[in-house]
């Protein structure tokens, strides 16, 4: 597995958790780059969510590879998470 990079769209690499400001009154989110099996991610790649967990300081940001279905979540989950996979039927 690759270790995840994250970058706006203009491309510059920064660390996920934050919003950046990149024009006067616009915020945004960065984005990973590929999944951890290598797969690129953009528009019609990938499914973007999010998954409540108050444990998480309020939700899990969700980027789900169309290709392969790896999903990131940020904040990573922890042991205090009620979710500790995206989607739990997987898992029965």
């Amino acid at each position: 597995m690759r270790s995840i990079v994250w970058r706006l769209r203009d491309g510059t690499e920064v660390q996920p958790g934050r919003l950046y400001q990149v024009r006067h009154g616009y915020w945004v989110e960065p984005e990973p780059v590929a999944c951890p099996n290598g797969h690129r991610l953009g528009p019609g790649r990938v499914l973007v969510g999010s998954l409540a967990c108050p444990a998480a300081g309020g939700h899990h940001r969700t980027h789900c590879c169309r290709t392969c279905g790896a999903v990131i979540m940020w904040p990573p989950p922890t042991e205090r998470c009620a979710h500790t996979v995206f989607d739990e039927r997987r898992a029965r």
